[in-house]
């Protein structure tokens, strides 16, 4: 008989993000680079799935998630396109705090949710694009 498990980092993470981030921007999200396209958009990718702590009757993880914002770059890289990228990586930083605990219609999705880290750069597979990579950290936690 299969065992029964939640697949925590898609259903309570990933999906919730999405919808907090999706609620707040009218920018498109994507989950792969191959995806991408416009001149503004989202690609958030998964990058680890760690044990903080495990009881006898429950486990907590924390989550780690990319959220990549790619800002097409119209002319020269100038200040009015980091402002611009930074205004968005701001915004997502103040929404993730304003959601660093979070659950949807009474269910628990996760706590303790921060920005670890913004990084500014142009995108290296395609240089017309420059992006802002945002840390996004969660821990999530499971009765057994």
């Amino acid at each position: 008989m299969p065992i029964e498990f939640e697949n925590i980092i898609h259903d309570r993470v990933l999906i919730s993000l999405d919808n907090i981030i999706s609620d707040e921007f009218n920018i498109p999200i994507f989950y792969s680079s191959q995806e991408g396209r416009g001149n503004s958009f989202f690609i958030i990718t998964i990058e680890n799935d760690s044990l903080l702590e495990r009881g006898a009757n429950f486990e907590a993880r924390e989550y780690t998630l990319n959220i990549i914002y790619n800002l097409k770059i119209v002319g020269t890289n100038n200040t009015n396109t980091f402002k611009q990228i930074s205004n968005i990586a701001e915004r997502c930083k103040k929404l993730i705090s304003n959601n660093s605990s979070y659950s949807l219609e009474n269910t628990y999705k996760w706590h303790d949710a921060q920005v670890n880290s913004i990084q500014y750069n142009e995108n290296e597979d395609n240089e017309d694009l420059s992006t802002a990579i945002i840390e996004f950290n969660c821990v999530s936690t499971e009765v057994c």
